[in-house]
């Protein structure tokens, strides 16, 4: 008796170049009176994209479903075993869905035609054109070789003992010094060198810049020596104000004491009279 549900292929081929976009298609046929619902699940969703992933296959009819495989990093070597896999589950879909998805419906209809449902497992397998494979090894195997081969041929230039100075490295590079500092007095020499390599016009522009540096200067030392001798002479005058008043302190009660002696003399000189 044959199935009601037919499912192929058992087996997805992916041919090379696979570091590129391919398409296989998994055929759903129904043989029964009724429609299904179809559902596609996947161990490696990363890889490929399944369209459509769930749908409606009428009676008597069949559905291509498209298995997009999105590209690899690299080629797979020849003896390389795919592991990823398909799962297709069917389910008697008896109701009208109107405009509801078959993923919306799913659950309810596998909870009650769950003893109906219909499976198949398919493998992926990764055919590689050897060939191809070949061709694009080849080049880069004669691209190594060709650089062991440099790598032979160069030889040091040889270095004469005490007449050659060794050479830096490119990023150990140093700058030369822009003065030729190579007398016994360098800093004579370079002075002398900044002198001669300037024009007249910049000279006479750094002897007024320093004319003015020097003028600005004394100005400033001026202006401390007024500010100091000021605050020298407030400071004298407070002194002087202070000491005073201590003065007229000490002086008042000696005046007092000698009025009140002035009196009692009087007083008695009157009273003996």
């Amino acid at each position: 008796m044959d199935s009601p549900i037919t499912i192929e292929p058992s087996v997805l081929e992916f041919k090379s170049p696979l570091t590129e976009q391919s398409t296989e298609h998994i055929t759903i046929t129904n043989n029964s009176d009724e429609a299904i619902a179809f559902k596609v699940k996947t161990t490696a969703p990363k890889y490929y994209c399944v369209r459509p992933n769930a749908a409606l296959v009428a009676a008597g009819e069949e559905v291509k479903v498209q298995i997009i495989l999105l590209g690899l990093a690299e080629e797979p070597s020849v003896d390389h075993k795919c592991k990823d896999k398909f799962l297709v589950i069917t389910l008697p879909a008896p109701y009208e869905l109107n405009n509801t998805s078959v993923s919306e419906v799913w659950s309810q209809l596998e909870a009650e035609f769950k003893d109906q449902s219909i499976s198949k497992k398919i493998k992926v397998k990764y055919v590689v054109d050897t060939a191809k494979q070949h061709h694009q090894q080849q080049p880069q195997q004669q691209q190594v070789a060709g650089e062991s081969k440099k790598q032979e041929h160069v030889q040091p230039n040889p270095i004469e003992p005490q007449t050659q100075k060794p050479l830096l490295p490119k990023e150990q590079k140093v700058e030369e010094a822009p003065l030729p500092v190579t007398s016994v007095e360098p800093k004579k020499e370079a002075e002398a060198f900044v002198k001669e390599s300037l024009t007249k016009p910049e000279i006479a522009e750094q002897k007024e810049k320093a004319a003015q540096e020097v003028d600005s200067k004394k100005e400033t030392i001026k202006d401390q020596a007024e500010t100091e001798k000021e605050s020298q002479e407030q400071s004298k005058i407070t002194d002087t104000q202070a000491a005073a008043g201590a003065t007229a302190e000490e002086e008042q009660p000696v005046l007092v004491y000698g009025l009140f002696f002035l009196f009692c003399i009087i007083a008695i000189a009157w009273l003996y009279q």
